[in-house]
């Protein structure tokens, strides 16, 4: 019985191991005939400090899909001035595509670090690319994507695009109590905050 168990086992592990490292690397990526229905500029993310007192501040973050409907959000408390916001910039066949992964605050020799992605991600899917309208494929494969970057070295996964990875930062400097700044970014690889 035990004997039996253990040979199920030990199958069960072959076959994912199969999988992961022989079926993923494999697997034909089919983002490259979608890509360029990817909608030019969005906004996924925006930022207000809700109050500021003593030094210390609280950021409210909301996030946002394609049709500018609201699909997450988080708060954070800080002490300094500079908000940094760290984004996975994804570029195939010269599209971008961004997943927000931190926002950064340091102040006061302390620095706070906030996981972005549990706040906009829901069942494996990065919302902010969720739309009605977006072509079925073309969401299935981001999804892939997504999972991929996740569960995966950025080098491994951008040789499987064909394509470049990178984490890049955005700064908003001192920004004022009470105003929405919003980050836009745009397919032709463009980023920025403005409020």
């Amino acid at each position: 019985m035990i004997i039996a168990g253990a040979a199920m086992a030990a199958a069960v592990i072959a076959i994912l191991s199969w999988w992961l490292f022989i079926y993923i690397p494999n697997h034909e990526v089919h983002i490259e005939e979608k890509i360029h229905l990817l909608k030019m500029n969005a906004r996924p993310m925006r930022l207000k400090i809700v109050t500021r007192s003593n030094g210390t501040a609280k950021v409210a973050v909301k996030f946002f899909d394609l049709d500018n409907n609201n699909v997450g959000r988080c708060e954070q408390e800080y002490s300094g001035r500079d908000i940094t916001l760290r984004i996975t910039d994804v570029d195939i066949c010269g599209r971008h595509i961004y997943f927000p992964c931190e926002m950064v605050q340091c102040g006061d020799g302390d620095t706070i670090r906030l996981p972005l992605k549990p706040y906009y991600t829901k069942d494996g899917f990065p919302m902010t690319y969720n739309s009605p309208n977006a072509d079925p494929q073309l969401n299935h494969e981001i999804g892939l994507l997504y999972d991929r970057i996740q569960s995966g070295k950025l080098t491994d996964v951008a040789k499987m695009y064909h394509g470049t990875i990178k984490q890049t930062e955005i700064t908003l400097t001192d920004p004022a109590e009470l105003v929405n700044y919003t980050l836009t970014t745009s397919a032709n690889g463009r980023m920025r905050i403005s409020n």
